[in-house]
């Protein structure tokens, strides 16, 4: 994100350079044009005052010639030399007949200058050209040293015309003025474009810079999210209506964020109660799936597992994968139905309460007991040999011969016993059906024996 100072002062300094250069750029072509007035009219100048000279000498010349007096005429046109013009020094004078040829000229040396500068195109064509012409003419050119000359001419007329002034002057004074005013001007130049493009700057300061920097900086703190940050500007030029506009969708963006907050907050709370109201329903939903697979697989008379339960629990277990023994107790309660019928089915529900409830507590814990049917119980007792197993059907059978059946159902039972039979896997049977099946029939044993008995499975011999 782009910092307000860099903001400040890339804007600031182009302003200030797109101010003093068109300040200068300005201020330069009109000090040009200026300069090239000024210089036309000091070159005009120069031209009227060497005019003007000759033209002071030209009467005087005239009566000179008239009188033949050619030595007078050259001392006229040596004090003229030696005097000179104002702001230009004159280099040499001369006298020229109408054939152009010299009839008197200046004692100093550098009228040989002048020849020899000149020479040619004074006798060439601006000779010919002064002597025929009824006005004044001039030429600049530069001699071999360098040296930038005026060359004027003047008709030398007193009456008649008796000839023709031809001077040499030096521009050297008047192109050192002209160096200076140039100079001059150009600092003038550089010296207001900086100051007005200071003063620029400053203006443009206030009335651009600072608006700007405003809208900068709240735009920059509302993207950091502190949406209250207003301009504050209240101007009535265009940067003052952009602040204004800019501060009013500010607002509207607060208040919609405001608002929108208010929607996500209002609803995650109904998002939330829904979680919990679902949470509940899936608690409920799990207790009672659990309480119905309780119940599926639970006697309900008796509260132990059910013979479903049973089945498969001997099937996952007697499996050709599974190892250790198992064994599996079958248990019958004797003459149950004779109780039945002398007591009712109600005392009767009562007793296979209490016989399950003794049979529990004479397992232990990894073992499985399950109402197989009627008056009749299963359980399964994993990892455990036949020897064991017996040990553990005798202290059942002990403890429900030795319970007192009376107290618990109130009624007249007198003692009950139960009959067991036995069967261990893989001693006695290899599969789980094999091993039902002879656990029943040691059971069948016990009951032919007299019951009140636990039997093992043994094969018939031959």
């Amino acid at each position: 994100m782009i910092g307000i100072a860099a903001i400040r002062s890339r804007i600031g300094l182009r302003l200030a350079l797109l101010a003093a250069g068109t300040l200068f750029i300005a201020i330069a072509v009109g000090g040009a044009i200026t300069v090239r007035i000024v210089e036309s009219a000091y070159r005009e100048e120069a031209r009227t005052r060497a005019a003007a000279l000759l033209g002071t000498l030209s009467v005087p010349c005239a009566i000179t010639v008239a009188m033949h007096a050619l030595d007078q005429l050259d001392g006229y046109l040596t004090e003229v030399t030696r005097v000179g013009g104002e702001h230009m020094h004159v280099l040499a004078v001369a006298m020229l007949d109408a054939d152009s040829h010299v009839l008197a000229r200046s004692e100093t040396g550098t009228f040989t200058e002048l020849r020899a500068a000149a020479r040619a195109e004074l006798d060439a064509d601006f000779a010919r050209r002064a002597v025929q012409s009824p006005d004044a003419l001039w030429r600049e050119q530069v001699s071999p040293e360098g040296k930038r000359l005026l060359l004027v001419s003047m008709p030398t007329v007193s009456g008649l015309r008796w000839g023709t002034l031809v001077a040499a002057f030096d521009l050297g004074d008047l192109d050192r003025q002209l160096s200076e005013l140039k100079f001059l001007l150009t600092g003038l130049a550089l010296g207001l474009a900086g100051a007005l493009g200071l003063l620029l700057y400053v203006g443009l300061s206030r009335l651009v810079v600072r608006p700007v920097r405003a809208l900068a900086t709240a735009a920059e703190l509302i993207a950091r999210g502190q949406l209250q940050a207003r301009t504050g500007l209240q101007r009535g030029d265009e940067l003052g209506r952009l602040a204004q506009v800019f501060d009013a969708m500010a607002s509207e963006i607060e208040l919609s964020t405001q608002a929108l907050e208010q929607k996500v907050q209002e609803r995650t709370a109904e998002v939330e109660k829904k979680s919990r109201e679902l949470a509940d329903v899936n608690a409920a939903l799990h207790s009672a799936n659990t309480e119905l697979a309780r119940l599926a697989s639970t006697d309900a008379l008796t509260n132990v597992k059910n013979r479903r339960h049973f089945s498969t629990t001997i099937e996952r277990r007697i499996t050709p994968q599974q190892t250790g023994t198992t064994t599996l107790l079958m248990f019958d309660v004797d003459h149950f139905k004779a109780l039945n019928d002398r007591l009712g089915h109600p005392v009767g529900d009562l007793i296979l309460r209490d016989i399950a409830h003794i049979l529990q507590v004479g397992l232990r814990t990894t073992d499985t007991l399950s109402r197989y049917g009627g008056e009749e119980f299963a359980a399964i007792l994993v990892d455990t040999d036949a020897i064991q197993g017996l040990e553990i059907a005798e202290r059942i059978r002990s403890a429900v011969a030795t319970y007192d059946f009376d107290h618990s159902t109130g009624h007249p039972v007198g003692p009950m016993t139960v009959s067991v039979g036995l069967a261990n896997c893989p001693q006695d049977a290899q599969d789980y059906e094999q091993l039902i099946a002879r656990s029943d029939q040691a059971l069948y044993q016990a009951k032919a024996r007299g019951r009140n008995r636990v039997e093992r499975f043994v094969a018939a011999t031959s």
